[in-house]
This record gives C-alpha cells, structure tokens and sequence, in this order.
C-alpha cells in the first residue's frame, strides 16, 4: 500500500504509475534475457567470455537497481501531483531522484564501455584501437565527474531534498547540467555508433547478414532517437512548477533507452546461437596468412613474363592457426610487377575482410617454380585444401565461372 496521500489523486495519476512500473519490468525482463543468452553463449558455446560480457552483467545489474528505484519511487507517489504529497513523500522522491541520476549514469557508461571492448575484439587496424581505448577514456572520466557533481550538486547535499528552506547552502544549475550530460551521451552514442561502420562496409557477407548488421544498428539509432526524446522531457521536468508530476516521461525514456542499448549491445554475441559453423568453443584464434597468385608471380614480387595473356590474379587466402571467433583484416602489398607484352607494370593491391576458422586444411606444391627469383624461397603454385571454409575473401580478378 502507498502512504496516506494528501487529498485524493486522480485515476490518471495511478495509471500513469502503473504504465512506468510495467513498461520498465517488461523492458528490464527482456533485456536480461538478452544478456543471459549473450553471457550462455559466450560461456558454454564459445567459452570466450571477455571484458565486454562483464560490463554488459554490470549495466544489467544497475539496470535491475534502477527498476528498484523506480518502484521505490511509486511507492512514495512518484508521478503524481504534489498537492496530494506530504513532506515525508516528497522528500524521498527528491533523495530517490538523486539516487535515480547516478545510476543512470553508470549504466550508460558500461553500455558504451562494453560495446568499445567487443569493437577491440574485432579490431585490426591499430587507428581503430586506439580511437576505442581513447573513447574509453573520455568516457571513464566523464561518468567520475557527473558522479561527483550529482553527489555535490547541491552543498550541503541535503539542501537537495530541504523544502522548508532552513538549510544554508547553494546548488548548481541543474537545467545547464542536464543538458550538457544528455548532449554528451548523444554525440558519444553517435561516434560509437559510426566508428565500425567504415569496417563493416567492407566486409563481402551474404545479404542476409548485412541485413542483420543494419537490424542492429537500427536498433541502435532508435536508443539514440530515445535519448534525444528524453533531453525534451527533462526540459519540461526541470522547468516545470509540479517536478514531481512531470518526473514519469523522463523515466519511461530512460529505461527505453537503456534497456534498448542492452539489447543492441548483446545481439552481436547471439550469432552462434544462429549459425552452427560458429558454436566450436574454443579460445581467440591466431591467424595467419598467405599469398599465392595463380599465374605464377608470388608476393615476394617475382616476375612473370607471358607475352600475350599475363595478368594479375591474386588470391588471399586467411588460413587459421586456431580457433575463435570474428577476425577482420586489412593487406596492401605494393611493388608486384608484371611483364605485359614486353611493359614492366607496377600494381598495388589491397584486400580487406572477415574470416571464420575452419576445422582443418592442407597445402600441395604441384608445380614448383623452375626458374624462381632470387629472393624467393618459396613454393610454386599451390593447391590448397581446406574443409568446411565458412569464410573466404579474395581479391583481384576471378576465373571464369569461378564463384567468389
């Protein structure tokens, strides 16, 4: 049972309660269901469970801690008018408020921080790294300063919650505060949201795949729509002449944001669940390469002279030394030479892609070089067997009717 109101609140007022509190268990409810098979898949599947699982369980945890606020905050007549609030109510809602904005937070920064530390698992390009590690630490202590200034926001803190106005102190802005954080939180979700995307352009899946990847980032481009909302609701919150009334839209947009953020953050993690060839466990794979073209000429630059029909075919090939998941990769060799009709001709060529391991493979010299270059110990053409490739990228010209 809620406290004795003062006066009689509206049944408006009781359903809008009652609409936060069921909108943030289902959402909540859902999202640890997305995070329990994240965390299943990881562990019992992959048996990979990295840095990005745990602070995706801790933005959960909070996530759990803020339902909990939230239903503290009903029970002290959240939502409804302060006209019908005694002292006692309204003073825990304020101290529940404070409570409400840390949280917060922190469940905003593991979010970001877990999705920057699966982007590392993936990550190649050493640029790429450290834009993630740097993000990190732009973000570590950002969520360190709005934590001290929510605890000191006003000094004492509990002139916070004093409505009788008997305690000496002052208080920060608190509209100037709210908006800096909340612009913060948006362009921050919208560079963490653009950093893969040039990666993952490049990167030849089948359409379906594609579509999953634009699913996701979807997804998440509506928690980042949900966060703009909220900055309009907390205008009208900090603005506003009944702030206990007008505290329920700054909750519902919240917890849809969050709680959407979590789930966007752990699809990635689900693909084994969905993909067979992905279930193996195994530990984070090393991966080597190498180059073979199939006209003779090597990536050690040797020449080969075919007067009528020389070209350049190169095929890179990923071959896997072990087993794990994701691996993307970038090659540029420059100085590989060919003869055409007499011409030298200088080619720089680039490959990126993605590749899966693949349980075994085998390589065969059927046809050693006769006349290798100087500086090439190497074998000829090779033919390479590998069993269940789930992934293959190649690069240059195919052969006819060859499928790539």
């Amino acid at each position: 049972m809620d406290p004795t109101l003062i006066g009689d609140s509206s049944r408006w007022d009781r359903t809008r309660q009652w609409t936060l509190v069921n909108l943030s268990v289902a959402l909540t409810v859902l999202s640890g269901v997305f995070v329990v098979l994240r965390i299943g898949t990881r562990l019992w599947l992959m048996r990979n469970v990295g840095s990005d699982d745990y602070m995706i369980i801790a933005a959960f945890i909070f996530t759990v801690g803020y339902l909990a606020e939230i239903i503290v905050g009903k029970h002290y007549g959240m939502g409804i008018s302060g006209q019908f609030l005694n002292l006692d109510q309204m003073t825990a809602n304020l101290k529940n408020t404070v409570a409400v904005e840390i949280t917060y937070y922190i469940i905003l920064y593991c979010i970001k921080v877990s999705i920057l530390l699966l982007y590392l698992r993936i990550a190649v390009q050493q640029s790429f790294r450290r834009l993630c590690i740097y993000t990190i630490g732009v973000l570590t202590i950002f969520v360190i300063i709005c934590i001290i200034v929510c605890l000191t926001q006003c000094i004492p803190l509990h002139k916070f919650w004093d409505l009788t106005g008997t305690v000496q102190g002052s208080c920060i802005n608190s509209l100037v505060f709210f908006y800096f954080t909340s612009s913060f939180n948006i362009v921050t979700d919208i560079w963490i949201l653009a950093l893969p995307i040039k990666t993952l352009l490049s990167i030849q899946r089948p359409t379906r795949e594609k579509l999953a990847l634009y699913l996701v980032f979807g997804m998440g481009a509506f928690s980042l729509i949900a966060s703009i909302i909220r900055l309009h609701t907390l205008y009208i919150f900090v603005e506003s002449a009944d702030q206990f009334y007008d505290v329920i839209p700054v909750n519902v947009w919240s917890i849809v944001e969050v709680t959407v953020a979590i789930i966007c953050a752990s699809i990635p993690s689900l693909k084994p669940l969905i993909s067979k060839s992905q279930r193996e466990p195994g530990t984070q794979g090393k991966y080597g390469f190498h180059s073979i073209d199939k006209m003779g000429e090597l990536a050690g630059g040797s020449k080969l002279e075919d007067r009528k029909h020389a070209r350049v075919n190169s095929t890179e090939v990923l071959t896997p030394r072990g087993k794990g998941e994701l691996e993307l990769f970038e090659l540029e060799r420059d100085g590989c030479t060919t003869t055409v009709e007499g011409k030298e001709q200088m080619h720089t060529r680039k490959s990126k892609g993605a590749y899966w391991q693949s349980d075994s493979s085998s390589q065969e010299d059927i046809l050693p070089l006769q006349h290798p270059a100087p500086s090439y110990n190497g074998p000829g053409i090779m033919k390479d067997t590998t069993v269940e490739v789930l992934s293959k990228r190649e690069s240059g010209f195919k052969e006819p009717g060859e499928r790539v």
